[in-house]
């Protein structure tokens, strides 16, 4: 419920009661972000959302589609959030299943979760 919060993300009924929410910038040029100014629907909010702070379930099928390859979901999440060419967007993708541990990178972004074992579903929502 915490890291809904902070995401904008609580259900209703629910609210958050703090005054603020304060989102450090460390190196960026910008110091702070007060989180709870933000429109939980707007474009800054998205920018926040994913680019600089992210929510792994601990069921992380339950964040990864079934229909699509792992390659086209971290692709699309890379270009969220980054300016770069859909195969830069790629090779982002293996570098950060590298990353995480994922054997053979490349021949698992062309795979599904279900092709995977938990803990390396999991590995890739870290991803």
């Amino acid at each position: 419920m915490t890291a809904q919060a902070i995401l904008g993300l609580v259900p209703t009924p629910g609210q958050v009661r703090a005054r603020r929410l304060t989102l450090h910038h460390p190196g960026s040029g910008e110091d702070t972000t007060d989180l709870s100014t933000l429109d939980p629907a707007g474009e800054r909010m998205r920018q926040v959302r994913g680019g600089q702070i992210a929510m792994v379930f601990q069921d992380a099928t339950a964040s990864l589609s079934p229909v699509r390859t792992l390659g086209g979901q971290l692709r699309e999440a890379i270009l969220l959030h980054r300016r770069m060419s859909r195969r830069d967007a790629d090779q982002a993708a293996a570098q950060l299943l590298d990353r995480v541990g994922i054997p053979d990178p490349r021949r698992r972004l062309r795979e599904h979760h279900h092709q995977l074992s938990g803990g390396m579903s999991q590995r890739v929502a870290i991803a």
